[in-house]
C-alpha cells in the first residue's frame, strides 16, 4: 500500500503471496479480495460464522453470507 498516492496505491505483485492473502483475510469489510492463480487454496467459509463489534461500532461479519446475490465471507455494518 502507498497512502496519499495519486494514481495507483495498491502493488500486491510487490509482495509474497501469502502476505497478500493475509492482508485480504485481516480487512473485515471484505473490500480486499484475491483469487490465487498459483494453485493455493481460496478463501473459505468459517466453521463457525462470528460477529465482532469494532472500535466506534460497526459489527464485523465473518461468515458464509449472499448478499444481493453474490456470497461474500467478510462484511462490515
Amino acid at each position: 500500500f502507498v497512502p496519499n498516492a495519486p494514481g495507483e496505491w495498491i502493488h500486491p505483485e510487490a509482495g509474497a503471496v501469502e502476505a497478500i492473502v493475509g492482508v485480504a483475510h485481516a480487512c473485515p469489510s471484505g473490500a480486499i479480495t484475491y483469487r490465487r492463480k498459483d494453485g493455493g487454496p481460496e478463501e473459505a467459509a468459517p466453521v463457525v460464522n462470528l460477529v465482532r463489534v469494532r472500535e466506534n461500532g460497526p459489527l464485523a461479519f465473518n461468515a458464509e453470507m449472499d448478499i444481493n446475490g453474490e456470497v461474500m465471507l467478510r462484511a462490515t455494518l
